[in-house]
C-alpha cells in the first residue's frame, strides 16, 4: 500500500498531520487503524473521483444551483440520447493524413450533414468526426504513428 498520511481526522498530529491512532503513523502501520483512511479506502474510489464527487456535492448544494442544474440537464440529456461529445472544437488544429504526409487544417466550424456530425476543416472541405483517430487527428504524433503504420502494411 502506498504512504497515506490523514490530514482531517481527529488523530492528526498538530504539527505534521500524520496519524497518531495507533501510536505510529499511517506511512507504519496498516490503514486500518485510521477510521478516516478506512473510511476513504472503502470506497475504492481514486483520489480524483474523491475530488469530482466532492466537487459535485458542494455545487449540489450550493446557494448558486446553476451549476446542478446544468449537471442534472445533462445528465437527462444523455440518457435521452442527445449529448455528443465532439473529438475537438472550433479553431483546433487537425492532421489530414494524404499523399505520405500529415497535412495541417484548422476546424472552422462543428456541424451535421445527414444526421452526421462534420466538422468543417479549412482549405480542405469537410470531414465526418469519428474520422478523428482514423484518417485525421488532432496531434501530429498520433498522424505520424499511422503513417508508420501504414508503411509497415
Amino acid at each position: 500500500m502506498e504512504a497515506v498520511n490523514c490530514l482531517r481526522c481527529e488523530y492528526k498530529d498538530a504539527d505534521n498531520g500524520n496519524c497518531t491512532a495507533a501510536g505510529g503513523f499511517c506511512t507504519a502501520v496498516p490503514a486500518a487503524y485510521c477510521p478516516l483512511l478506512r473510511r476513504y479506502l472503502g470506497t475504492g474510489m481514486t483520489p480524483e473521483q474523491a475530488a469530482n464527487a466532492k466537487t459535485i456535492i458542494e455545487s449540489a448544494f450550493a446557494e448558486d444551483t446553476s451549476k446542478a442544474e446544468r449537471i442534472r440537464k445533462l445528465l437527462a440529456a444523455d440518457k435521452e440520447g442527445r449529448v455528443l461529445i465532439l473529438p475537438c472544437k472550433r479553431g483546433d488544429g487537425i492532421y489530414i493524413c494524404g499523399a505520405g504526409r500529415a497535412w495541417r487544417f484548422w476546424v472552422t466550424d462543428v456541424s451535421t450533414l445527414n444526421g452526421r456530425t462534420v466538422l468543417n476543416v479549412q482549405g480542405f472541405g469537410t470531414i465526418a468526426a469519428d474520422d478523428i483517430g482514423k484518417t485525421a487527428f488532432l496531434s501530429l504524433e498520433e498522424a505520424e504513428r499511422a503513417l508508420e503504420e501504414q508503411k509497415n502494411v
